[in-house]
């Protein structure tokens, strides 16, 4: 593997495991897995939208929040009910 690649492979499993730790106790445990692998593929994705036209990755991150806080709406309206 060539030193850039392992670079990038170390900070993709850095953001798996933030994302993995974070979400523990505030999801179902069984979808903590499938969750980091989104939001680290989703902030690898935003980034490489940043290098290639800043204002469409700034709208992207607009269009991810509002769906992350839906999300967390509707899981908290799940979790009450």
């Amino acid at each position: 593997m060539t030193a850039p690649r392992a670079t990038a492979t170390g900070y993709r499993r850095l953001r798996l495991g933030a994302h993995a730790r974070a979400a523990v106790g505030e999801i179902e445990a069984s979808s903590v897995a499938l969750r980091a692998y989104l939001l680290a593929s989703t902030l690898m994705g935003v980034w490489l939208t940043v290098r290639i036209d800043p204002l469409d990755a700034a709208a992207l991150c607009e269009t991810l929040a509002d769906a992350v806080e839906r999300s967390r709406f509707s899981e908290a309206v799940n979790l009450s009910g």
